[in-house]
């Protein structure tokens, strides 16, 4: 018979889960989670499984939630939560005014603590949590989630692979439309996030995101400047009862860190965008750039510098022998892509060679103005694309708003730079 492995069940107090955030990210993609997948399993064999009690000031909500997801335990009385030994971790996601007292309760009670940020509603108050789970020895953590999300462990990857060479600025692009209830839409997040009254705020919700990731990837803040915008003056509540916004709904905050690079965040949930993802974060370095799309998967677009010349015979096998060569150059630090685009300069008569099937020339050229050379051009190639091994005498090429017809041949240009998406 097969002998069963030891599990260990781990109480932990859920409060405020019944939120948004506390319901989606904590509850169901974490902790829900791992109880379906049978727990995590330690190296000797044995299993944790996480058992939680949600706890709230409205019980109709937390026994729908329980009801929903197997939860066999709730309560409405947070201190007799604390009191319960089974009990050893705290989390909270209540909202912002209410988590320092809460916080301080469970370190007073000895549960190792793990909470939404931000953690107080002022940097004094968030200290002094600090310093009491130091002296009371209990383990305790923020939430920093952003930091595994895969576009970031993607650029953390380029960063110490030197894929940069010294990095410059960092710009980041974070937001989306949230409706203000007065169409057929309801509003996505809640009312209190636009009273500053009740703790609301882009900047307080938002920077700590900023803060961490940026001290983690790029180098320590010197100082920080931010100004903060409430753009949308009005919404309906939760009641249907037409409010007066009062706390900030967009934030433009630049930071200047101790190694020199300068960081620039523009926040908003004012904003209608079109980009790979709600979040965005384009790198500049002395050697390459990046631009990552974090949410989902690791999009990482990357330019690198490379000055190579190609190859002087014409046709096409030149061009992708020089262009193998130079995706070769950065593929330590991001792989083989699978299409590149390389940005060209130079050419026979001041004309960017083509012929893979795509090139563009604008009026200023693409990356550019016109260098000394010839225009600047940009080609895309596919790994095993047919086109590169044919020699064709000519191409259509977009100039501007017109087509028109380039020789294929590659005489006198150099690439200057490739682009590999991931």
């Amino acid at each position: 018979m097969t002998e069963q492995p030891k599990i260990h069940n781990v109480g932990i107090i859920m409060n405020g889960v019944t939120g948004r955030m506390g319901t989606n990210q904590h509850l169901v993609q974490s902790i829900c989670a791992i109880r379906k997948e049978g727990g995590i399993k330690t190296a000797d064999g044995e299993i944790i499984m996480p058992d939680p009690i949600l706890v709230g000031r409205n019980s109709l909500k937390l026994r729908e939630l329980c009801h929903t997801h197997g939860i066999t335990r709730a309560s409405t009385d947070l201190d007799a939560c604390l009191d319960d030994p089974q009990s050893i971790i705290y989390f909270d996601a209540q909202t912002t005014g209410r988590r320092a007292e809460a916080v301080k309760k469970a370190i007073a009670k000895g549960k190792h603590v793990y909470c939404e940020k931000p953690t107080a509603v002022s940097s004094e108050q968030a200290y002094d949590l600090y310093k009491a789970a130091k002296a009371a020895g209990v383990k305790n953590g923020v939430v920093q989630d952003k930091l595994w999300l895969p576009g970031l462990v993607k650029l953390k990857t380029l960063i110490e692979s030197g894929f940069f060479g010294d990095i410059l600025s960092v710009r980041g692009e974070f937001g989306y439309w949230v409706f203000d209830g007065k169409g057929q839409v309801a509003p996505q997040r809640p009312s209190w996030n636009y009273r500053k009254e009740d703790d609301g705020g882009i900047i307080s919700d938002m920077l700590c995101h900023w803060q961490y990731i940026i001290q983690n990837l790029f180098g320590e803040i010197q100082s920080v400047t931010c100004l903060g915008a409430t753009h949308v003056k009005e919404r309906v509540d939760e009641q249907g009862n037409t409010y007066r916004c009062t706390a900030d709904d967009s934030a433009y905050a630049t930071f200047q860190l101790h190694n020199g690079v300068i960081v620039h965040f523009n926040s908003s949930w004012a904003v209608r965008v079109r980009r790979d993802d709600l979040l965005t974060i384009q790198v500049d370095g002395t050697k390459g750039s990046a631009v990552a799309a974090p949410d989902v998967e690791p999009r990482c677009r990357l330019r690198h510098q490379v000055r190579r010349r190609l190859d002087t015979r014409p046709g096409l096998p030149g061009l992708r022998q020089c262009l193998q060569g130079a995706v070769g150059d950065v593929s330590a630090a991001c792989g083989q892509g699978r299409a590149v685009e390389a940005y060209i300069t130079g050419g026979r008569e001041g004309r960017a060679a083509c012929g893979t099937g795509y090139a563009e020339l604008g009026e200023e050229g693409v990356g550019g103005r016109p260098s000394a050379g010839g225009m600047i051009g940009r080609i895309s190639w596919i790994p095993d694309n047919p086109l590169l091994n044919l020699s064709v005498p000519s191409r259509e090429v977009t100039q501007g708003n017109q087509k028109s017809k380039c020789n294929p041949a590659i005489e006198n240009c150099s690439i200057v730079s490739v682009v590999i998406p991931l």
